[in-house]
């Protein structure tokens, strides 16, 4: 199998269309495709759906979550928001009651010490396409503001740093 993974938690619906057509169009159909999404734009139980829809059951597929979305900074997929989606829309029996207790016993008191999900700091990185580590970095252990970091990405997009984190610029 070959995976799309959203590293900079960028990807927007034409930019999925795009990467499937190049996937589907150049892969044996018997490559499972593979989506892995972060949640820096909200957009990753949309995009899931999208990548569902147009593969519309043409290949083996495996859609990555995590419960409540857990995963460094903004996150990644949630368990609980596309489990019911499968299960109504592609004949699967997945138990969203077993999820559910999960989540809260397990996965909430854990967000309670380590802080994940949507933040404006790395919509601010996945808007400009640059590695969400400036966000973690300038908001963690700097304490920026919002503007602070919003132009220290724009320093970044201009010297064309977009790919790489580097401290020193930051």
């Amino acid at each position: 199998g070959v995976s799309i993974v959203d590293t900079f938690g960028s990807l927007l619906p034409s930019d999925l269309h795009l990467y499937l057509s190049l996937f589907v169009n150049n892969l044996s159909d018997d490559i499972k495709l593979g989506l892995h999404l972060h949640e820096n734009l909200s957009l990753s139980f949309a995009l899931a759906i999208q990548f569902i829809n147009e593969i519309n059951g043409s290949r083996e597929i495996i859609i990555d979550s995590s419960l409540l979305g857990m995963g460094r900074a903004p996150g990644n997929l949630p368990t609980e928001l596309i489990v019911p989606f499968l299960n109504r829309n592609c004949d699967k029996e997945y138990n969203l009651q077993l999820i559910i207790k999960s989540i809260d016993e397990e996965i909430l008191p854990l967000k309670r010490d380590f802080k994940w999900g949507y933040s404006p700091e790395y919509a601010l990185t996945a808007f400009n396409r640059v590695h969400r580590s400036y966000a973690e970095y300038l908001s963690g252990d700097l304490s920026a503001t919002l503007v602070q970091v919003n132009k220290v990405i724009e320093n970044v997009v201009a010297e064309k740093l977009e790919n790489s984190f580097d401290a020193r610029f930051a």
